[in-house]
């Protein structure tokens, strides 16, 4: 009995390496972009709002807490799982534990003025990793929904095809046969 599955084109077997690097540039692309452009617009507005502190390490911190809620927003915005709550609890967590301790110190005070700007850079890459996360879930859930329709109609329709066309093949090899199933369903 022939193979039903040869029926189908076959496939090359994937290029791990190039697929991962073909995803992660999927995946990274956006992530930089927008934290790259939410970012800059934050440091600029923090560069003319914050007069008289000149500090480099706050810009990367901007840059840090961009990259971290972007990422953190995607994670959540791409699972399939409820985890929003307690990743975001525990985002908030740290957050506020990093900034309170910023805020304590004396030796770290050049950093409080922009603890709003890191806030923001903060919330806002994760809204936007979040709404990216979300499109690539939807994205996701559409290829497997098209996936599970074409097994549905491979199995219903394609193989139902294909073995009716065995049968008469058989009937044509074997007239005996078909005779017998002809008169088996008279009776």
């Amino acid at each position: 009995m022939p193979n039903v599955m040869n029926r189908v084109a076959p496939r090359e077997p994937p290029d791990l390496l190039v697929d991962l690097a073909t995803d992660a540039l999927r995946l990274l692309t956006p992530v930089f972009v927008i934290v790259a452009v939410f970012t800059i617009v934050t440091i600029v507005v923090a560069r003319r709002t914050v007069k008289g502190s000149n500090v480099q390490g706050g810009y990367a911190l901007m840059v840090a807490f961009g990259v971290l809620g972007c990422v953190a927003g995607l994670i959540t915005g791409n699972s399939r799982e409820p985890i929003a709550g307690p990743l975001l609890t525990g985002l908030l967590g740290v957050i506020t534990a990093l900034l309170s301790y910023l805020f304590s110190q004396e030796a770290l005070r050049t950093y409080r003025p922009y603890i709003p700007f890191l806030i923001i850079a903060l919330v806002v890459n994760a809204v936007a990793g979040l709404s990216i996360g979300a499109a690539y879930r939807k994205r996701f859930e559409i290829a497997a929904e098209d996936r599970h329709l074409q097994l549905l109609l491979f199995e219903k329709v394609q193989l139902e095809l294909w073995k009716e066309e065995e049968k008469l093949k058989l009937y044509q090899e074997y007239p005996a046969a078909a005779e017998r199933k002809r008169a088996a369903e008279k009776n």
